[in-house]
């Protein structure tokens, strides 16, 4: 797990959004929430923001939820993830995923509880 560098789009298929890696358009990592002008306008929307206004279900492979209780589904509806939204971490991030042609990072919007136990760094040493 990394933090994703790359630039992510919303894509619906049978009904569900998605999160996919594209090559250019759609949102920068650092564009999940609107970025808003001193003037207080609205300048580039956020792709969190976006991705709650379609009122679509959301596919489980575009979220990691982190140290958050909440049944496991095949999708999340937008009004589940915009209650888990509140109060909780959320970052773009690049999981290694499983391919027919070997492996590849995945873009995940990760949401994390507060106070979430994290992972131990692996201390395994390479080499001798």
């Amino acid at each position: 797990m990394a933090a994703f560098t790359g630039v992510v789009s919303i894509f619906e298929k049978n009904g569900v959004l998605e999160i996919r890696r594209v090559s250019s358009g759609g949102y920068a990592a650092d564009e999940l929430y609107d970025i808003v002008s001193a003037q207080g306008k609205v300048e580039k929307t956020g792709l969190l923001t976006d991705l709650l206004e379609f009122k679509k279900p959301i596919t489980k492979w575009s979220l990691w939820l982190d140290g958050i209780d909440v049944k496991a589904a095949e999708t999340y509806s937008s009004a589940t993830i915009a209650k888990l939204v509140k109060g909780n971490t959320v970052e773009l991030i690049a999981v290694k995923c499983k391919g027919r042609n070997g492996t590849f990072m995945a873009p995940r919007l990760k949401i994390t509880a507060p106070g979430a136990v994290k992972a131990a760094p692996n201390k395994a040493r390479l080499g001798r």
